[in-house]
């Protein structure tokens, strides 16, 4: 997969290789661009944190037909984040799933492809998910994180997530410790988000 331009924070000089970052709700036409984001951002997250046979085992077609069935058939939030023409993040958000914590919204899924790391992308998908929780009145919102995910776990830290619940999650047979992170108040987090396009 070709690397996307490096995105441009705001404020920052142009340069020859520099694009604009868009956040936008997906479409149906994005669902193979997100799983590709969704299979490359397990395999650049997980590897290392969790067993080698189940990264090599995530399929984009497989995840192109779990999208589109979650566009078509759930109220999910799906956000997605442009540098030029490239696809590089997405988020999407919707009701808590199971009743582990008491926040009534969650963040079902956020990565972000190495190369575009690093740019405020992630804190861009968060605020806005946050804000499309909140515009459908929900209050709070929580997601869950592996445990050895130090580096996912210090980004939600460092925007106020606190942890709120931990679980042991089945994935293809082995046995994953994940912390979920909780914000009690939406509106401060998605106080600084800029409209969805």
């Amino acid at each position: 997969m070709r690397s996307p331009p490096r995105p441009r924070r705001e404020g920052a000089g142009d340069g020859d290789e520099t694009m604009q970052t868009r956040i936008r709700r997906a479409t149906a036409a994005d669902c193979e661009a997100i799983a590709t984001v969704h299979v490359v951002g397990w395999r650049e997250s997980y590897r290392g944190l969790m067993p080698d046979s189940v990264l090599d085992a995530q399929s984009i077609p497989e995840r192109a037909r779990r999208w589109r069935h979650i566009m078509d058939t759930t109220p999910a939030t799906v956000l997605v984040a442009e540098v030029g023409t490239a696809l590089v993040g997405f988020a999407s958000s919707g009701a808590r799933r199971g009743d582990a914590f008491p926040h009534d919204g969650e963040l079902q899924a956020i990565y972000v492809l190495r190369t575009a790391q690093g740019a405020g992308i992630g804190s861009a998908l968060l605020r806005r998910s946050a804000a499309a929780l909140r515009e459908q009145k929900f209050d709070a919102l929580a997601l869950w994180v592996l445990r050895a995910n130090f580096n996912a776990r210090q980004f939600y830290h460092r925007h106020g997530g606190r942890m709120v619940a931990e679980r042991t999650e089945d994935v293809r047979g082995h046995q994953l410790a994940e912390i979920a992170y909780g914000w009690a108040d939406l509106a401060e987090l998605a106080k600084d988000a800029a409209p969805v396009a």
